[in-house]
């Protein structure tokens, strides 16, 4: 059997378990994260206390360890005494007797809360930055098309107050109506000016 000393100094949660899935050793970090003791840990058999979405943990286990190979961070469910289901990351392999031949499996399960945590803050930042850089496209292409009219009403202005120069008329009316003009593209620049910064604000 594996040395309690051994499994007692890992940081996660050890559990050992017989061929036919009853667990017969734990450790401190297994306890910890379960909730339940270590004689209660030990009455219990592998599907009791870890589950998965597949064919079940044992199941597969088995099959890794009758191939020859160890079993390499598989997803699965810690099942706690009081009914959570923690999600665990779970490696597993073979202790082997005479004849190299299995006769237990040692289960480790490293808590996944942390890493899932981080995982769902990553995916919320990442929505969170394709909804900004959206609103940027958004706001570039107003702001282009706002540009855009305001150049259109200044070309406009000047070819009327050149008209005006040349035909010897009054400027005061054509001055009036293109101030008019300047005044609302203006209002428009300052609007579009404080959606600027307010993008950039962090």
């Amino acid at each position: 059997m594996l040395g309690e000393d051994l499994i007692e100094a890992m940081i996660d949660a050890v559990v050992v378990i017989d061929l036919a899935g009853r667990v017969i050793l734990t450790n401190t970090a297994a306890v910890t994260l379960s909730g339940y003791s270590s004689s209660e840990l030990r009455a219990l058999v592998v599907g009791q206390l870890f589950e998965d979405a597949l064919s079940g943990v044992r199941t597969r286990v088995r099959n890794k360890i009758a191939a020859g190979d160890p079993l390499r961070r598989e997803e699965a469910w810690l099942l706690t005494k009081s009914g959570e289901r923690i999600p665990v990351s779970i490696m597993a392999s073979s202790i082997t007797g005479k004849g190299d031949t299995p006769i237990e499996i040692v289960l480790v399960a490293r808590d996944a809360r942390e890493t899932r945590r981080l995982l769902i803050e990553r995916d919320a930042e990442i929505a969170r930055r394709r909804e900004a850089e959206a609103q940027l496209r958004l706001l570039a292409g107003s702001v282009g098309h706002e540009l855009r009219n305001i150049l259109q009403v200044q070309v406009d202005s000047i070819d009327a107050i050149q008209h005006a120069i040349q035909g010897g008329g009054d400027l005061v009316e054509p001055v009036g109506v293109i101030l008019g003009d300047l005044e609302r593209v203006s209002d428009h620049l300052i609007q579009h000016a404080k959606q600027l910064l307010q993008l950039a604000k962090p």
